[in-house]
């Protein structure tokens, strides 16, 4: 049944190989350079805001579009927005977390964790960072996803990115690292600071007008008007957001994600609080496949996973 010394030898094992994988991974974290690293574009200044949203994640099972099973708190995550000031410009610092109970969701384990920063110095200059992980999700179909049920030993395969911009240009890498098999997303932070892609050179391209994830669905957010458009670049490529307000409310929005050749990688619906600048919103429905529906709702502290600030110590 699990029980007993058997299952007390397995989680002294576990906790084990996690401190030699973090202590291996910590040795190489001092070596990321500064630009790979959101933190390091906060310094300097005094963080003067905070808000942050804690999610309860449901799931919906679809059959040609048809719901045919749910399950509530299959997941958690979190939102946190942060606004800083110095005597040359402002920085804005916008994480994102999520992931499965595996324990919920017959061993199922899926995460990531997005952090971006955005520095604006007076007379015009911007800078961007940001660093992700999530682990792949390559089920195409519920058979697929059956086969992703099975729970895993050892290590699993996660993709990381990290870039920055300067000179009208963004600086990145995407790659491939390991991370126990047994991780989940309550430490998605701390695993970001420890995880880069191995030996993956850096590649450029041009920022042309485009931010990042985030800074774009917040913009979009905050905009009064009834549709909102914007291009941003993710791992390197170029995508283009576009909302529409729903008629006769501010406070929910019907989003899409489309390629650079104007294809459909993603659909979503956020809702948000009345009168909220945080940019943040309380529910997100969000289609992850075309038989799978998530939905992020905000209960005010269902789960009090640590958010940790993207700002230095001494500026809070």
């Amino acid at each position: 049944m699990g029980t007993g010394p058997h299952l007390a030898r397995r989680t002294l094992l576990h906790i084990f190989l996690g401190w030699l994988y973090a202590a291996r991974n910590l040795r190489a974290a001092s070596h990321l350079p500064e630009e790979e690293q959101p933190r390091s574009f906060t310094r300097g200044f005094r963080l003067v805001g905070r808000f942050e949203r804690r999610y309860r994640v449901d799931a919906t099972v679809l059959l040609f579009g048809i719901p045919i099973f749910s399950s509530q708190g299959v997941g958690g995550g979190y939102a946190a927005a942060e606004t800083g000031r110095c005597e040359s410009g402002e920085a804005t610092a916008l994480q994102f977390a999520a992931g499965s109970w595996p324990d919920r969701c017959h061993g199922l384990n899926r995460f990531g964790v997005l952090e971006e920063t955005h520095v604006e110095r007076r007379g015009g200059a911007e800078t961007v960072a940001f660093a992700g992980l999530i682990t792949p999700s390559k089920e195409d179909d519920l058979d697929g996803a059956k086969q992703a049920l099975r729970p895993s030993d050892g290590e699993m395969a996660v993709t990381v990115a990290r870039g920055s911009s300067s000179g009208g240009r963004v600086r990145f890498r995407v790659g491939t690292s390991t991370v126990p098999a047994h991780s989940d997303w309550t430490a998605l932070a701390e695993m970001l600071d420890r995880v880069s892609p191995p030996d993956v050179a850096p590649q450029e391209a041009p920022l042309a007008g485009s931010t990042t994830f985030m800074q774009a669905m917040r913009c979009a957010a905050l905009t009064e008007g009834a549709s909102f458009r914007c291009p941003f670049i993710h791992n390197g490529k170029q995508f283009v957001l576009e909302t529409r307000r729903k008629p006769g409310t501010a406070t929910e929005m019907a989003g899409t994600i489309k390629t650079s050749l104007g294809v459909k990688a993603a659909e979503f619906r956020t809702a948000y609080a009345a009168g909220d600048g945080s940019g943040l919103p309380v529910r997100i429905d969000y289609h992850a496949k075309s038989y799978l529906r998530l939905t992020f709702t905000d209960e005010g502290g269902t789960t009090q996973v640590p958010i940790p600030t993207m700002f230095p110590e001494e500026a809070l």
